[in-house]
């Protein structure tokens, strides 16, 4: 089944790259390789987004295994915020958002807007099962870093004014930050999830 799916895969990147005139080597090969630059290129931002979308599949596998059926609970949480990261954490790796503003014009402002939403939204609805349940400070943590590093993208990109200093010094760090503490964030959650119903019921 697995060598089955893989080929699947391989085979329909081949057809895609025929369609779109694209040479099949840039996406099986690695950037680094096909951009002609130093092995270390982007090696902070990928690795953080490789330890977020870890963070994330532990995430939903521990939700899985939760028994709780309402879907405001530590069950729903996990497998929000996880489905949350992942687009995140591909967003930022395959640079998407940039290609969307290239291709039809649409700001950062607009996805990010998109994101900001989604996640107060998921704030709102598992407030007491984050506040109660959760070491939440991590979560917070996480929100100032990704926020500084947006709002510092936004004013560079929209150029509302300059900045006294390079604003790569602060995006980039901020983001890798903040998605550090989001991995942990959902990698303790899930595990004192598990942890707790494993526990034995008192008699």
């Amino acid at each position: 089944m697995i060598a089955f799916a893989t080929g699947a895969v391989l085979v329909a990147t081949y057809l895609i790259t025929r369609m779109a005139d694209i040479p099949y080597r840039d996406l099986t090969r690695d950037p680094a390789a096909t951009l002609g630059g130093p092995w270390y290129t982007g090696v902070l931002s990928t690795g953080s987004i490789v330890l977020l979308l870890v963070g994330s599949g532990i995430a939903l596998f521990a939700a899985s295994f939760l028994r709780e059926s309402d879907n405001r609970s530590m069950k729903g949480l996990l497998t929000a915020t996880a489905l949350l990261m992942i687009v995140v954490g591909l967003d930022d790796l395959f640079m998407l958002h940039e290609t969307i503003h290239l291709e039809f014009g649409i700001t950062s402002a607009v996805y990010l807007a998109i994101y900001g939403f989604t996640l107060v939204a998921i704030l709102w609805m598992w407030r007491e099962v984050i506040v109660g349940s959760t070491d939440y400070v991590f979560i917070v943590l996480a929100g100032v870093g990704m926020g500084l590093s947006i709002v510092v993208d936004v004013i560079m990109e929209q150029r509302l004014f300059q900045l006294p200093f390079s604003g790569d010094l602060i995006e980039d760090p901020a983001k890798i930050v903040g998605m550090a503490f989001m991995t942990y964030y959902m990698i303790v959650t899930s595990h004192h999830a598990l942890t707790r119903q494993s526990d034995p019921v008192p008699g």
